[in-house]
């Protein structure tokens, strides 16, 4: 019986694929007007870019279709470069300049939408939905329901065929791009100044752990990484035999932030040559040459905080372990999705506060990163450094069951309605990715993570 369900199921996620002109959506009836529309209110979350940019490439590869894909805005038409003050205009520009560069600018659009009084997140969704509406879309594709189609590809084709896809559909990309060779020159002798200084610094084959700090003035601010924890975790590193190199994918000023680390450094953002702003693509230009060089460099992994950015280096194929400051109350749909992301990354619970009380001694100073401190607040760190294999564990999360979900832009289409109402549409691949994440979950029972997940 379990065997002719399996069969059944394989083929139908076959028929998905090569039936459909999208990748794991239905078709829509376009005789009756319907659209599809990946949809980005101006929240200040354009790190979810990089889902979406491994979403389009995986499209490409299997020669589907990409949906329309519409960006907006609120307030001023002004950029602004502090990022402290980035505005909705100036993210959603710099996003657009991104994908333009690789070749995407006829997929995406900018918007102006409607300002609200209060800039919160629901008052904003549901004027960029009546927007949406307006311009006659019909079916609301969230980013974050992007993510759970990344996961099912990983679930469905195995980790080392979806990176591969990725990294050489981003490479093509690249390759086909209409840069001017002079800015193509400047990017590749800036990624291969930034190789050779770590390899100037190589002693003995020690491994190279990539330390990857992302700080978010705007969005998603408690993932922020502690400076002092990130200092005392690279020297626990080094005591451990490892050449550490940081990595700061940080939109501010160069050298603002984190200045204890004075060396041994590279600040991706900014980046501009002429004028012109390559931050993003300098960034996983860097990251597909670290990949590409991985063995001479004897590089073993990137370790940092949840961030858009450190996502592209596992979607590369880097071994990432990701530290995630967890909600208590509710379970929030970033933490989810964090659970299902361990389909291709280490992910490991960090409560920053926690180990800062645990870094300071009797005088209230910060101290080093003991082995027993790094057991007790980071547990799956030494095996992930002990076993350089590849890894997808989980460590320290609550029970799923336990919370209440309305996470429908984690897992449905989203039909528009009347005044901004929607109405969810579950995609078609979400039975076997809620299948699969009650498997990421100790106690986790199928029945209940449907009920919470409201489908």
């Amino acid at each position: 019986m379990f065997k002719h369900l399996f069969t059944l199921l394989f083929f139908t996620l076959q028929f998905l694929l090569a039936g459909n002109h999208f990748l794991y959506l239905e078709d829509l009836d376009a005789d009756k007007g319907e659209r599809y529309v990946i949809g980005v209110p101006p929240m200040n979350n354009t790190g979810d870019c990089y889902h979406l940019l491994a979403y389009m490439l995986l499209a490409q590869h299997h020669q589907k279709e990409i949906p329309e894909i519409v960006y907006g805005y609120d307030g001023a038409e002004e950029l602004v470069t502090a990022e402290s003050k980035l505005n909705t205009y100036s993210q959603v520009e710099r996003v657009h300049t991104f994908f333009a560069q690789l070749g995407y600018e006829k997929n995406i659009r900018i918007v102006k939408a409607k300002e609200v009084a209060l800039k919160r997140d629901n008052p904003r969704r549901k004027s960029f939905r009546i927007l949406l509406a307006d311009e006659k879309y019909t079916h609301l594709i969230d980013q974050k329901l992007l993510t759970t189609f990344i996961v099912n590809h990983f679930r469905e084709f195995g980790q080392q065929e979806t990176v591969s896809i990725i990294r050489g559909q981003l490479t093509k990309q690249l390759l086909e791009s209409r840069l001017e060779e002079k800015f193509l020159n400047s990017l590749e002798d800036q990624v291969a100044q930034d190789i050779g200084a770590i390899k100037e610094r190589m002693v003995d084959q020690k491994p190279l752990i990539i330390l990857h700090a992302r700080y978010s003035a705007k969005s998603k601010t408690q993932q922020n990484m502690d400076e002092d924890f990130l200092v005392k975790l690279g020297d626990y590193l080094i005591e451990r035999g490892c050449l550490v190199w940081f990595l700061f994918a940080d939109g501010r000023v160069k050298n603002s932030s984190f200045k204890s680390v004075r060396e041994q450094r590279i600040d991706v953002f900014p980046f501009n040559i002429e004028g012109k702003d390559f931050g993003k693509l300098r960034h996983i230009s860097l990251l597909l040459e670290l990949h590409q060089q991985q063995d001479d460099l004897n590089l073993k992994g990137v370790i940092g905080n949840t961030s858009g950015t450190l996502d592209m280096a596992a979607f590369i194929g880097h071994r990432v372990f990701n530290l995630h400051s967890f909600s208590e109350n509710p379970f929030f749909a970033d933490d989810v999705r964090l659970i299902l992301q361990s389909t291709f990354m280490t992910l490991q619970r960090v409560v920053y506060e926690s180990v800062r009380n645990a870094l300071r001694d009797a005088e209230g100073k910060i101290g080093p990163l003991n082995e027993d401190i790094a057991q007790q607040q980071l547990p799956t760190l030494k095996k992930w450094l002990t076993d350089f294999g590849q890894d997808f564990s989980l460590s320290a999360l609550p029970d799923i069951s336990e919370y209440r979900l309305k996470l429908g832009e984690l897992f449905c289409v989203q039909s528009l309605l009347p005044a901004g109402k929607i109405e969810n549409i579950e995609a078609p691949c979400t039975p076997e990715v809620i299948c699969h994440l009650k498997k990421r979950v100790d106690r986790a029972d199928l029945k209940s993570v449907r009920r919470n997940l409201a489908l």
